[in-house]
């Protein structure tokens, strides 16, 4: 079927929900109150994103409770709101340039609360070493905000990608034994 657009006043997607009626549509930004960060867009597993943090806001220097006020460029955040438990791995490609990963968490709620110092899982790679990826583990009763961020004033382009293992999947370049199997990665024939 359709997908639900969250916004036009539409049953999209024939459930008989419509818009932020429709659980397809609780992170999108339409239908949540956020306090503390402007919201770029939402991620769901298995997409991604790209933007450009140049222009952007720069609300947060510190995050995970260290005053360290090295984050002073502009950070752009995104909302994921797990569909299931489990781990994610969010991947930040942005060549050339220093920006860092770091993965909020909020308590759901009628409205979520960005807090720098909610830090679940952070990437925090010097520039051209690769991709920042950063993994945790999805409860549930909890949205998370992935937030890229520029360290030492850095901005620039980036896309991120967000990998969700579910029903006991293994994600294949991780380091974990997701299925609990006691294999990991290219050792599991899953």
């Amino acid at each position: 079927g359709d997908e639900e657009i969250c916004d036009d006043g539409v049953d999209n997607d024939g459930d008989g929900l419509i818009d932020c009626d429709d659980p397809e549509c609780f992170a999108d930004p339409a239908c949540i109150q956020v306090s503390g960060c402007e919201l770029q867009g939402d991620l769901r597993c298995g997409e991604g994103a790209e933007g450009n943090t140049q222009g952007g806001d720069d609300l947060w220097q510190s995050y995970c409770g260290e005053q360290q006020d090295l984050w002073t460029g502009p950070e752009h955040v995104y909302l994921y709101a797990p569909e299931q438990p489990g781990p994610v791995e969010v991947a930040l490609f942005g060549p050339g340039i220093d920006l860092d990963l770091t993965i909020l968490e909020a308590p759901l709620d009628d409205e979520l609360r960005c807090d720098p110092d909610a830090c679940v899982a952070t990437s925090w790679s010097p520039p051209n070493s690769g991709p920042e990826i950063a993994q945790f583990e999805a409860l549930p009763g909890f949205a998370y905000f992935v937030v890229v961020d520029g360290f030492d004033g850095d901005a620039g382009e980036y896309q991120l990608r967000i990998e969700c293992a579910v029903d006991g999947e293994e994600i294949c370049d991780n380091g974990v034994d997701d299925d609990g199997d006691g294999l990991q990665d290219c050792n599991d024939p899953d």
